[in-house]
């Protein structure tokens, strides 16, 4: 009696935005490394002692490195098919969103540069479309998720 146990696979557009997921973690964790750690330092002391800006720079970029890291973890695991990783990934996604969302309008308002605009609708970009993929696939991905 030979039992034939056959492994589903992850509907395409989850694997996409898995693997978009996954990418966006990298460029922010690298983009972590080289401002904070190689600019900056590894001493956290050094940053409070210099000045209360490079503090709040240093807060702000551990925040982004945390967020970046929950998308790696949760793009990795929606491989592994788990239903908290899917979740996982929808609310990083819309807190990028939102972040982006309310980042237009004050670059509207302080910086007036088309170019800054420009490049802050293609981070929306980036952050919604692995967000529609997600959800467009969300039957599918619950079906076969442990």
């Amino acid at each position: 009696m030979e039992q034939n146990i056959q492994k589903t696979s992850l509907p395409i557009k989850t694997k996409i935005a898995a693997w978009w997921i996954i990418m966006i973690g990298l460029i922010g964790i690298i983009f972590y490394i080289n401002k904070v750690l190689i600019k900056k330092g590894f001493f956290i002391t050094h940053a409070i002692i210099e000045s209360p800006g490079e503090f709040l720079d240093l807060a702000i970029f551990s925040i982004l490195f945390l967020f970046s890291l929950s998308n790696f973890m949760s793009g990795v695991y929606i491989f592994k098919k788990r239903k908290l990783a899917w979740w996982t990934a929808v609310i990083t996604l819309v807190l990028g969103i939102i972040s982006t969302v309310l980042l237009l309008p004050l670059s509207l308002v302080i910086i007036k540069e088309a170019l800054i605009i420009f490049i802050i609708l293609i981070l929306l970009c980036v952050f919604v479309i692995p967000f529609f993929l997600l959800l467009l696939d969300r039957k599918n991905f619950w079906k076969i998720a442990t």
